[in-house]
């Protein structure tokens, strides 16, 4: 039942940011859990990771978690658009790996639907594979499955809700479009 090996400790915080309460887990590998918890109590999601994980929680921090959370906070806030801290996927499961893996190459301000995302991948994913991972990602934000959206702009499977994906997808086209704004003021200069 182990995805981690025994012993090995995972390191976790719960984070206030603009999209409310987030439980960040880290392995020594890379971030592990991402959850929006919103206004759900954070026990019952600490417990199944820590029965999943058979592993040590750790409180005290880690590298790894402290990068997260830097990360995860500047990109709330509009500071940035892509992630740097490595990323442990494990908890997904061998299936939906391929997947995830292949949803951190869609580029920031952009949207697919489910559709789209199967065409355009390396290697062409079942639709409801697909839809499978948006609503189990265990690294939400990092792994941008709120980049994936349905009619009327957001999915039902994106778990932490549609306000949560829209508010996403929409600081994302207000970055892109300063920056924009900024390269092309900087060349008019030239």
């Amino acid at each position: 039942m182990s995805t981690c090996g025994r012993g090995e400790p995972i390191s976790l915080t719960v984070e206030q940011t603009p999209v409310g309460r987030i439980l960040i887990a880290a392995s020594l590998h890379g971030v592990m859990r991402v959850d929006v918890l919103g206004e759900r109590d954070v026990a019952p999601t600490v417990r199944n990771l820590s029965h999943r994980l058979e592993a040590p929680l750790d409180l005290d921090g880690s590298p790894i978690l402290e990068q997260a959370v830097e990360e995860i906070r500047a990109y709330l806030t509009g500071m940035r658009l892509t992630f740097d801290v490595p990323l442990d996927l494990r908890l997904a499961g061998p299936r939906l790996r391929p997947v995830l893996a292949e949803m951190t190459t869609l580029p920031a301000g952009a949207a697919a639907t489910v559709r789209q995302f199967t065409l355009t991948a390396s290697s062409t994913r079942r639709r409801s594979l697909v839809r499978s991972a948006i609503a189990v990602n265990p690294l939400e934000l990092l792994v941008p499955a709120h980049r994936i959206i349905g009619r009327g702009g957001v999915r039902r499977e994106f778990a932490p809700g549609a306000d949560v994906q829209r508010y996403l997808l929409q600081i994302e086209a207000a970055v892109v479009r300063s920056r924009a704004l900024a390269w092309d003021h900087s060349h008019l200069d030239a």
